[in-house]
């Protein structure tokens, strides 16, 4: 079982990614999220079963148990909070884009490669199998 912490509890969190995690059920339990308010950290926790909270990612990636962090934070916070919990040992997921410069970006996979993290960043369509499938055969030539 994965375990993930959330950075970012705003409306893309509340209505795109936590309402589905439930179909992860399986294979991911939510370990904590992250908010810069206590309200919105303790009432998203509540409210999606995650069995902690803060209001600092840097003592969450510190304290928290969690192997893959989803980062949903505003896109100028993306690469600093990316890279520390690529440096904290965590798989890491950026909502889109993951960095606001190419400098950045190169930065952000550079340390994923040092660490040995897989780096993934919205929209992930790339990964399902289908376009996998459909990659590999373009690859050989077969279509």
């Amino acid at each position: 079982m994965h375990r993930l912490a959330l950075i970012g509890c705003g409306d893309v969190a509340q209505r795109d990614y936590l309402p589905e995690l439930y179909r992860l059920g399986d294979r991911v339990e939510l370990a904590a999220v992250c908010s810069r308010t206590e309200e919105r950290a303790s009432a998203v926790a509540q409210r999606f079963g995650a069995r902690a909270w803060y209001t600092d990612y840097g003592t969450m990636l510190r304290e928290c148990d969690a192997d893959l962090v989803a980062n949903l934070t505003p896109i100028q916070s993306h690469t600093e909070i990316t890279l520390a919990a690529l440096r904290a040992g965590k798989h890491v997921y950026s909502e889109k884009p993951v960095a606001s410069t190419v400098q950045d970006a190169l930065q952000i996979q550079e340390e994923a490669r040092r660490q040995g993290q897989v780096l993934v960043c919205a929209p992930c369509v790339l990964l399902f199998p289908q376009v996998r499938y459909a990659r590999a055969l373009l690859e050989a030539g077969a279509i």
